[in-house]
């Protein structure tokens, strides 16, 4: 199962959490302050799932860093 990033509508806190490709969205699993200085409380809020940061990197050779796009008219492939 992947692991998804949701943001709370409610209190714009964001988490993660491991759930199928189908299932409805979480509640916000973050705690928020009550009047009682000392007691936290959860958030319960709505969520909508967030694209994560990825990070990509083509290695090896024939990638456009390494000149893969041509513009001479030369077919090298």
């Amino acid at each position: 199962m992947p692991i998804y990033e949701y943001k709370c509508l409610r209190c714009d806190g964001e988490f993660e959490k491991i759930v199928k490709l189908n299932s409805p969205n979480p509640t916000c699993i973050n705690a928020v302050p009550t009047a009682d200085t000392k007691v936290l409380t959860r958030c319960d809020g709505d969520t909508k799932r967030i694209m994560s940061r990825t990070e990509f990197h083509l290695k090896g050779e024939c990638w456009a860093k390494d000149g893969y796009t041509y513009h001479d008219g030369i077919d090298r492939y």
